[in-house]
């Protein structure tokens, strides 16, 4: 009897040891607390640039050209940030520019309006852990940036982040009679995926609305109350 209870006490010690090694596995998951460090790094990186593009902007009243900020694709309005080669002309603003944590995997996108002389940026960033709170904050649940590809993103005072709408609500009222020039690209546009329910989805830039929409009416609200046309 002696031995069986012994025996007893010891599946039960290691019954809890398990117990509680589970438990605090789950509570300090070692991949989910990588995950918020690598997103706390983001953050503060991209609240780091913005406050550098900023102090250029007051001292060259333009923001940095891609050229002086992005590594590679550095003559489009999409280029990707990494302080792999940071141009002589950002060295008296910041020593280096930052990498995403998970670079090559991932890597920053700085958008601008022009590639002379931006007048506004957009940068943007995909988060590891898509439960953070802040997505939604800044309304990004529904994915931002080219393609809504981007979970977090920071911009320029006189631009907001290109944002995702999600379903929409049917319009109450028919479409304006007289459409106007679309928006130009990177403002989204919208059309009607099916013409009998109305229903008005996201499509973008005028390349993915050229092929997405079906049919190809656009329009410029969310709503699908203000058709507008290709220039």
């Amino acid at each position: 009897m002696k031995k069986a209870f012994t025996i007893i006490e010891i599946l039960i010690t290691i019954s809890i040891i398990a117990l509680l090694a589970a438990a605090l596995f789950i509570l300090f998951n070692p991949k989910k607390q990588i995950e918020k460090s690598w997103d706390g790094k983001r953050k503060g990186e991209l609240s780091g640039l913005k406050k550098t593009f900023e102090d250029y902007y007051n001292d060259k009243k333009c923001y940095p050209r891609p050229t002086e900020v992005c590594y590679k694709d550095n003559t489009h309005l999409n280029c990707s940030i990494c302080g792999k080669n940071t141009p002589s002309a950002l060295l008296s603003y910041v020593s280096q520019l930052p990498c995403d944590p998970q670079n090559p995997a991932k890597e920053y996108l700085y958008q601008v309006d022009d590639t002379t002389c931006p007048s506004w940026f957009r940068i943007y960033s995909k988060f590891s852990n898509s439960q953070d709170t802040i997505i939604e904050e800044i309304g990004c649940n529904w994915g931002c940036g080219p393609a809504l590809a981007y979970s977090y993103g920071v911009s320029s005072p006189n631009i907001d982040l290109e944002r995702g709408t999600g379903p929409s609500p049917t319009p109450t009222t028919a479409p304006s009679p007289t459409p106007m020039i679309c928006p130009a690209d990177p403002t989204p546009k919208y059309c009607q995926q099916n013409i009998e329910q109305l229903n008005c989805n996201h499509c973008g830039r005028f390349e993915n609305c050229d092929t997405g929409c079906n049919p190809p009416q656009l329009f410029s609200d969310r709503f699908c109350q203000v058709p507008c046309i290709h220039p």
